[in-house]
């Protein structure tokens, strides 16, 4: 159900969990809405073909990569934890 939300709905409930958010790295809930804003719009400049360069320097392009990829690897961190140990992720 969760792939089902929007990327703007999981900013919301990801906000609303200090667990959430401390687990992808994201500290403090102003730098954690901050930094999710970032990713939402170059996701929105991807999503609907615009050219990601007008209004974001590729510095900021690069600095977003970075800080998903660090956000998956965090995610695929726990979800390997919980096979090894047996536990579910809820």
């Amino acid at each position: 159900m969760l792939s089902c939300l929007q990327l703007a709905d999981k900013k919301t409930l990801a906000l609303k969990s200090e667990a959430i958010l401390e687990h992808f790295g994201l500290l403090g809930k102003q730098t954690a809405e901050k930094t999710l804003m970032r990713i939402g719009k170059i996701r929105d400049k991807l999503a609907h073909s615009q050219d990601l360069a007008t209004g974001t320097t590729w510095e900021e392009i690069i600095d977003v990569s970075v800080v998903v990829q660090d956000m998956l690897d965090r995610s695929d961190r726990l979800i390997e934890e919980a096979a090894i140990c047996g536990s579910p992720l809820g």
